[in-house]
């Protein structure tokens, strides 16, 4: 009909509806809260709450991790704290003479430093009779100065001394309790020996403990359970894992879930090899996505073994043997010792 206005067609106009929505959702310039590209710039900015311990980290990305800086790049802080720690294993004629040993020797200065001297019971060594750990030595004081040190209380039959690499990490359920257990364990003893605890710095949650200077023969269970006598509630361990020790491996899997794959070879037998292994992610899962660790190899275990028993799970860029994965809190420095 003559001047009639010319009508829009609906399906134009669901068209042009639709259109707007998806520019608006979907577009790289949005900042719509529900958009797609909203979220994704969201996930590039640096986090904004790091932990109930506020300003306790700085970082970028999802997890917002502290890393240590590269020493192998020029330098950093760790750079001074590459050396291992020891400690000494003393046997004495008398045994007896090892409550002397830690009645008149605890505390004492040795190299310049404090060091502890504990006795062990019979029960934590491995051929039963009692002995004397001292730790807190530096790498740079002789054994000859260790073994002078002993003896003014009685008579030596042995010193041994041993790199300490071994170390627990405990998970719990809350930021707090974490750091009530690092404050209360903190220098408390464990089948002879002295504990540190820190909290693990490479986790943003801040929920984790790491504990270094545990007995050879203590297990994941023995640090649960000493754990647990200071706790109210046992239900606050969520997760407890034994770090560290001799005959360990570093895989580098190219991808994630290749390294996931490898978790499922945990308690196989290597080729040739007569004890179980035990496979298990890192303590810093910022390392690399692929990283696994490997313990429980026996001693005639070489690189070429690994490739061949984890060939199934991926490409397995890198294996190391004996890799040494101490937290830098538990390094000790190369500062020379003070005479």
């Amino acid at each position: 009909m003559v001047g009639e206005r010319p009508r829009v067609s609906r399906s134009f106009v669901g068209k042009a509806v639709c259109l707007a929505f998806a520019w608006a959702f979907w577009g790289e310039v949005s900042a719509h809260p529900w958009s797609f590209a909203w979220h994704k710039s969201r996930r590039v900015k640096p986090f904004e709450k790091k932990s109930p311990f506020d300003d306790a980290l700085t970082g970028e990305g999802e997890r917002g991790a502290w890393k240590p800086p590269d020493v192998s790049a020029g330098g950093g802080p760790t750079l001074k704290l590459s050396q291992v720690p020891v400690h000494y294993l003393a046997t004495f004629e008398d045994e007896e003479d090892c409550d002397s040993a830690e009645d008149d020797l605890d505390y004492a200065t040795l190299g310049g430093r404090t060091v502890r001297v504990t006795a062990v019971d019979g029960d934590w060594t491995r051929d039963g009779g009692r002995k004397v750990y001292v730790q807190g030595v530096h790498p740079d004081v002789p054994r000859e100065e260790v073994d002078s040190f002993l003896s003014a209380v009685g008579q030596l039959r042995g010193l041994r001394r041993e790199d300490d690499v071994r170390f627990g990490e405990v998970r719990f359920r809350t930021p707090a309790v974490a750091f009530d257990v690092k404050m209360e364990l903190d220098g408390s003893r464990m089948h002879g020996k002295v504990l540190r605890a820190e909290l693990d710095c490479t986790t943003r949650s801040l929920t984790n403990v790491l504990f270094h200077g545990l007995n050879g023969m203590c297990g994941w269970q023995d640090l649960k359970d000493h754990i647990v006598d200071t706790l109210p509630d046992s239900h606050e361990v969520k997760w407890c894992r034994i770090h560290g020790g001799p005959r360990i491996a570093r895989l580098n899997f190219a991808q994630r879930y290749m390294a996931e794959k490898a978790l499922k070879l945990r308690g196989s037998v290597l080729k040739g090899g007569t004890s179980r292994i035990d496979v298990y992610w890192p303590y810093n899962r910022e390392v690399a996505p692929g990283e696994v660790r490997v313990s429980g190899l026996d001693p005639t275990t070489y690189e070429d073994d690994l490739y061949q028993h984890f060939a199934s799970c991926g490409t397995l860029e890198e294996a190391d043997l004996y890799f040494l994965d101490l937290p830098p809190e538990f390094r000790e420095s190369q500062q020379l010792r003070v005479s």
